[in-house]
């Protein structure tokens, strides 16, 4: 009976790790399938380079204006919201999709640097990607 027992909460433990590391991508994933920040109202905050907004399940989403002008849209849970480090999505016009592992806190922000194009923000991505907020 001990070993049963023994088993089961190594299980349980193990299935709660996996959770923890797959649920901020499974949660981002989704909300970029069902909410497009292109048909949302954003707040626009200039000095962030930024517009955004935040969805009922409390994710963040919006848009990243580059310098040259394009527009990366991005979606956000913060580890406040979701157990580990928090996870950023950022999809570029091309189609392209690159995905952040910690770095942010409560909101997204990035540097001046990063803003400048897309070659910019991926290597700001590579960077930071998995630090901790």
């Amino acid at each position: 009976m001990k070993k049963k027992i023994a088993l089961l909460t190594l299980l349980v433990v193990c299935g709660l790790i996996v959770w923890m590391l797959v649920a901020p991508r499974v949660r981002i994933d989704l909300a970029a399938r069902n909410y497009d920040p292109s048909d949302m109202k954003l707040h626009h905050v200039e000095q962030m380079h930024k517009s955004t907004g935040t969805l009922p399940n409390s994710i963040q989403t919006g848009f990243i204006h580059l310098d040259n002008g394009s527009q990366v849209k991005f979606w956000f849970i913060s580890n406040h919201v979701q157990p580990g480090k928090g996870l950023t999505r950022f999809d570029f016009p091309d189609g392209q999709t690159a995905y952040l592992s910690g770095a942010f806190c409560c909101e997204v922000w990035v540097s001046d640097e990063a803003i400048k194009n897309k070659e910019s923000l991926l290597s700001y991505i590579r960077e930071v990607d998995g630090s901790m907020p």
